[in-house]
């Protein structure tokens, strides 16, 4: 059995750390949930109004960009609009979603970097973002 290698884009987004807590990162992303996420991610990185989609006939009659069965999230600014397509039922559960959602919302925010070293850098830093809100909405320190 040959072993795929994987590509630098996929270790890079691999070494991204979310802050949601072990129970809520193995909890099953939702339609609502992701749609959430998104639009809370677009506000941190400023990139507010967003079009959100879960649906990649949706995504792809809006965009018209096809989605391959293979895709976890994708993003597009080309129509002047920002849009967003993340797949729940691909991400499987709210901690990859989240991880997913903050690297969609990267290249809206930051195009120019595509999956530069720098790229990751700012997405990590956008998911720190998520933990310092949650600090001060929580005031306990620490993530909820």
């Amino acid at each position: 059995m040959t072993v795929r290698k994987l590509t630098l884009t996929e270790v890079r987004h691999g070494g991204l750390r979310h802050h949601l807590n072990d129970t809520d990162a193995a909890t099953p992303a939702t339609h609502t949930w992701v749609v959430d996420r998104i639009h809370h991610y677009a506000g941190l990185a400023g990139v507010d109004p967003v079009e959100a989609f879960t649906d990649p006939v949706g995504y792809a009659a809006r965009t018209g960009r096809r989605v391959s069965p293979h895709c976890w999230g994708q993003a597009d600014w080309a129509t002047g609009r920002s849009l967003v397509y993340v797949d729940p039922a691909r991400c499987s559960t709210r901690g990859a979603a989240e991880l997913v959602t903050a690297h969609e919302i990267g290249h809206l925010r930051w195009p120019a970097a595509r999956h530069s070293t720098r790229f990751f850098h700012h997405v990590q830093t956008l998911l720190d973002g998520q933990e310092r809100l949650c600090d001060a909405a929580a005031g306990t320190g620490g993530p909820r």
